[in-house]
């Protein structure tokens, strides 16, 4: 029988690895918070704030590499371009 090494783990993969297993981990109970916090609203225990201008909100709490920046540099150009007032937060 002939066994080769197809591919050897390097370090960086592993630790991407394992961030991976704990971004999962944490998911769960994440997403139950959340659930918990939209029937809190659903019902109206948690009320809304009407805020007295309007709101754009780019992208959510995914971490790099999706874009928002360029895409938020892009709006604000544009925003300031039709000359509108513009805070980026």
């Amino acid at each position: 029988m002939n066994c080769q090494k197809v591919g050897a783990i390097n370090r960086s993969s592993l630790i991407g690895h394992r961030s991976s297993l704990f971004y999962r981990a944490i998911s769960v109970p994440y997403g139950w918070v959340i659930q918990c916090r939209n029937h809190l609203y659903d019902r109206g225990w948690l009320s809304q704030r009407r805020l007295p201008c309007r709101v754009v909100s780019i992208g959510n709490l995914t971490v790099g590499g999706t874009g928002k920046t360029p895409v938020t540099i892009a709006v604000t150009e544009a925003l300031l371009a039709a000359g509108r007032r513009v805070a980026v937060l």
